[in-house]
């Protein structure tokens, strides 16, 4: 099994997976090719123009040594986009990290993967990486070239580690490694740019390459445009020694569709829910029981919500937005019970899943049962109220 990422989650539409197309590549340069020339950096270049930049800008003098975040070698296609980089509040902003190493990168039975040094608990930051080349989607097959060429020493041998499964396409050693661990980043874009036309950009990020595929993810990423990074928390407690794993497809998808996202990797997903040919109904009614009638008296929120987290962590489905539903069921649940403990415990482990999700440790506090987050989509919906904090 390759050990390429592509895009990210599932269950909870806080990014929209996107990939490059599969099939061949068509390596022609376009009608009227226009060769790169060094542009004013001070000057917004016109839109339709490709043109490469280096962000955030880098000083005479400044090296890897003394400047660890690093940089990232971008390729654009339309100006607003590092219009709406640059114009970040933050931007540039130092790259958070764990306060010691958390993983490292090893044999895995899936050739090389990614993982855990010591206990890491749901929530917590496991590697937030310098960000290596970061092109638009659109980049085409030399532009590409041109820019891993502009990379440090040290990165552009990193880049040429990583995996490249579209050998047999015309993508070529750079294009082809792109389009098999790119990650797409299309949620962080502002309406406004939406509609003029920018889609989002692809990042190529080293370490989290070697992150191998589950449709039981352990972690998963959130991408900060103020410093041009991907934050990778955990999504359940993970023992030292265990290889951690993200999700290259849509999880809450079926098994046949979620397989189909998987194809141009070159591998058969053989996890635990794709091996279990009862879990498409599983899933139908994890969802089907997701929402609750309060005002049913017959009703124990909290044992209901438990059944239903009991099934979903013995299968590793803590991605599905419907996990983070029904821990904050049973939150409400047992506030309404006036059981303190247990509203406590659950209170805590709701808000270290919103962090390993949403990449911050957001206190919801409901102080009755009844409106509150109580369907999925209500949870999806304040979910994505926080991407653009």
């Amino acid at each position: 099994m390759p050990n390429i990422p592509n895009s990210l989650p599932l269950g909870t539409s806080k990014q929209i997976p996107a990939k490059f197309p599969i099939g061949k590549v068509d390596t022609s340069l376009p009608e009227n090719y226009d060769a790169f020339r060094v542009l004013d950096p001070d000057t917004n270049s016109p839109d339709g123009q490709i043109y490469l930049t280096t962000l955030p800008p880098r000083y005479v003098g400044q090296t890897l040594a003394n400047n660890p975040d690093g940089w990232a070698e971008c390729l654009f296609y339309l100006t607003q986009q590092k219009r709406g980089i640059i114009s970040t509040p933050g931007f540039p902003s130092l790259i958070a990290r764990p306060p010691r190493v958390r993983h490292r990168i090893g044999p895995s039975r899936f050739g090389n993967g990614m993982f855990a040094t010591r206990d890491i608990k749901m929530g917590e930051l496991v590697i937030s990486p310098i960000h290596t080349p970061q092109p638009h989607r659109r980049s085409l097959k030399e532009d590409s070239e041109d820019f891993v060429g502009r990379l440090e020493p040290q990165n552009r041998e990193a880049f040429f580690k990583l995996h490249n499964s579209h050998t047999e396409d015309g993508s070529g050693p750079i294009f082809g490694r792109i389009r098999t661990n790119g990650i797409a980043i299309l949620d962080d874009v502002p309406e406004e740019q939406k509609a003029a036309g920018d889609l989002g950009c692809t990042g190529v990020f080293n370490e989290i390459s070697y992150l191998n595929h589950s449709c039981t993810p352990n972690v998963t990423y959130k991408f900060f445009r103020k410093s041009l990074s991907l934050a990778v928390r955990a999504l359940r407690d993970i023992k030292k020694d265990e290889e951690l794993f993200m999700s290259y497809c849509i999880i809450n998808e079926p098994t046949a569709q979620r397989q189909k996202q998987l194809k141009s990797y070159g591998f058969q997903c053989t996890c635990l829910v794709c091996s279990d040919p009862t879990s498409d109904d599983l899933l139908v009614r994890i969802r089907a029981n997701s929402s609750i009638n309060w005002d049913d008296s017959s009703l124990d929120p909290v044992a209901h919500a438990e059944t239903w987290i009991a099934e979903m962590e013995a299968l590793g489905w803590q991605e599905l937005s419907e996990y983070g539903l029904y821990l904050s069921i049973a939150k409400t649940g047992a506030m309404a019970a006036n059981d303190s403990a247990k509203h406590r415990w659950y209170q805590d482990r709701h808000e270290a899943w919103m962090e390993g999700m949403y990449g911050e440790r957001v206190k919801i506090r409901l102080f009755a049962p009844g409106p509150g987050l109580t369907t999925a989509d209500d949870m999806k919906a304040f979910m994505e109220s926080l991407q653009h904090k």
